[in-house]
């Protein structure tokens, strides 16, 4: 009777001591962009809240939308007293027009203070469906888990972009003008904005690819069976890789806008400053910093998304065509056609809202289009006076 009391105490005890295994859905690829989640709540470009899983239904009446209304706020007030301070002491006593120019093309800059805020917010709905279907993607059309590499050089950047942008900053101005620290602050918000954007689009493009490369070995590992599960999967991506522009749609607009006039217009400063070098040493130097940031902002933003639809169009259909397809049957042969024929019919594209597609010809665009614009400045400063200033001074 006792061992029985005992066995029976023994099972009753197990039973409620084993606790059934349930698996958490963990979306790893918000907790990768995570601190730069935190950074643009910081710059007040993100009214949402958010957990350790992912982001909150959105609340009108909650303190993410009501900081971001605060900082929007100030931010826009001390970059207007900024551009007021640069076009009266600096535009309209620009000693020449190469220095005119340079000074309204810092003035376009700083319109991404106001313009930028805006735009994240029009396009912040649809940044967080991406984020949300990029969980859908990992937990239902993958078997194995998705390995997101870039964690760690994502919050070295987050910890050191602070830093950066002040020394930028300071550069700029000891370099280009002659305006106070605190009137040049709002610079500041711009570039750390600017790279925020950048590297989120950089490190999102290269876990897409990371996605693509972990599908096309389980299709080598496989030997091309299962290729209508395979064929889901790859819709799914295409799908991501495409929503990745419309999620960031009228911000990327604006962003390369500006990216290329600026370019346009450092280019021009920096060779009007190379033929002046022994007078104007350091904003040589100031302009060319400049040019070469707008250069590589274009470049690295054209590249990514090339290489992105690259690897999941035409490079992922030519690797399944160079695999041997005798042992397959007649049916898996079909589903195989089937997939090569979906990928050219729905082929990955990256663009902003159907008016651009973002890859490496348009950087050569813009470069032959900077080139043009080059020779319109040169054209308009021959036909300028030569010295405006003095002119109305005289009369």
């Amino acid at each position: 009777m006792r061992n029985r009391t005992l066995s029976e105490a023994w099972v009753t005890t197990s039973v409620f001591s084993i606790k059934p295994y349930t698996k958490v859905s963990v979306n790893k690829y918000f907790l990768e962009i995570k601190p730069l989640i935190i950074l643009q709540r910081a710059l007040g470009k993100l009214p949402y809240s958010f957990n350790k899983h992912g982001f909150d239904p959105f609340k009108i009446i909650s303190f993410p939308v009501l900081y971001t209304i605060v900082f929007f706020t100030v931010q826009s007030a001390w970059t207007i007293h900024t551009m007021s301070v640069i076009i009266k002491e600096k535009i309209f006593n620009a000693p020449s027009y190469d220095m005119a120019l340079f000074w309204v093309s810092l003035e376009l800059i700083l319109l991404l203070n106001i313009a930028s805020p805006i735009t994240k917010w029009i396009d912040v709905h649809k940044y967080v469906q991406f984020v949300n279907n990029w969980k859908d993607f990992q937990d239902n059309y993958t078997d194995s888990e998705l390995e997101m590499t870039l964690s760690l050089p994502i919050k070295i950047i987050a910890v050191l972009l602070l830093p950066v942008a002040l020394a930028f900053v300071s550069f700029q101005v000891y370099a280009l003008t002659d305006l106070t620290f605190f009137t040049m602050l709002p610079f500041i918000i711009t570039a750390c904005s600017s790279t925020i954007t950048l590297v989120q689009w950089c490190a999102t493009l290269y876990e897409l690819r990371a996605a693509t490369r972990v599908l096309l070995s389980k299709i080598t590992m496989n030997g091309c069976r299962q290729m209508s599960t395979h064929r889901k999967t790859w819709l799914k991506l295409s799908k991501l890789v495409s929503e990745v522009g419309d999620s960031n749609a009228h911000t990327g607009i604006i962003m390369s806008v500006t990216y290329f006039t600026s370019l346009v217009v450092t280019t021009y400063a920096l060779l009007s400053s190379f033929s002046r070098l022994a007078d104007y040493n350091s904003h040589f130097w100031g302009h060319l910093v400049s040019t070469l940031i707008g250069f590589l902002s274009n470049f690295v933003l054209c590249d990514a998304a090339h290489r992105t639809t690259q690897e999941l169009g035409p490079e992922f259909s030519s690797k399944i065509l160079a695999m041997d397809m005798t042992h397959l049957s007649q049916s898996e042969v079909n589903e195989i056609c089937l997939l090569l024929q979906t990928m050219s019919a729905h082929p990955p594209l990256i663009g902003y809202l159907g008016f651009v597609t973002i890859n490496r010809n348009l950087f050569v665009s813009f470069m032959s289009n900077a080139v043009t614009y080059l020779v319109v400045l040169v054209q308009f400063k021959s036909t300028s006076p030569l010295n405006p200033i003095k002119e109305d001074i005289t009369q």
